[in-house]
This record gives C-alpha cells, structure tokens and sequence, in this order.
C-alpha cells in the first residue's frame, strides 16, 4: 500500500497484471510433480470428487497447486467414507509435499484436531 501512497500505482498494476513466475523444480530429494499428482488422485481413487477436482490435479503444474486443493480433496474423502479417513489419507501425503511448501505448513491435520481438544 506504500506503492498506493507515493503514486506508484502504475507499478502495482504491472506487478498485479504479470505472468505468474515460471514454476521452479523442487529441491533435490523432494517428489516430482507427477508423482504428487498420482498421489493426490489415489488417495480419491474410491470416492467421487467430481471431473473439475480430479482435472484439475491431473494438470497442477506445482507442489503448491495441488496443496490447496486440499480442502476439497478432503471434503470427497470424507462425503464417500468419514472425517477420520480423509484425516488419515491427507496426513499419508505429508511427506511428499517437503520441498513444495513452507515446512511449518506440513503440520498433520490429526494433530491439529488432538491440540484443539485440549
């Protein structure tokens, strides 16, 4: 907002209205996209997550894409058996996500729910 104020809002625009940076590789040793895409689509292999969702992780071009189709992976999961069993399949692709998002973002979610029941 600083930019707002000093009259640069013609290089908030540019900045606003750019390509997205080109996707980097992952750090050595972390997973390859495909193969957190075959992840991602196994774990709703048995449920019905609808065309649009499985589409869309089919063509995620990173790590981080994929990341926040979370939330409705696990709403798929949950509809087809329960909230445990999405907790339990979410939590299984943790470790394949170290090197595509922050480390103090691949906290399981069946920890976060035992710290709220305290």
């Amino acid at each position: 907002f600083q930019a707002l104020r000093c009259g640069g809002v013609g290089s908030f625009l540019n900045w606003l209205n750019s390509e997205p940076p080109e996707p980097c590789a992952p750090p050595r040793g972390t997973r390859s996209i495909e193969e957190l895409r075959r992840l991602s689509l196994r774990a709703l292999a048995d449920c019905v997550p609808g065309e649009q969702l499985r589409y869309r992780l089919a063509h995620a071009s990173t790590g981080g894409q994929i990341w926040q189709m979370r939330c409705e992976m696990y709403q798929a999961i949950a509809c087809r058996h329960c909230e445990s069993e999405a907790v339990r399949r979410l939590d299984a692709l943790l470790p394949a996500f170290k090197g595509w998002v922050p480390a103090s973002a691949l906290v399981p979610l069946g920890a976060q729910a035992r710290g709220c029941r305290q």
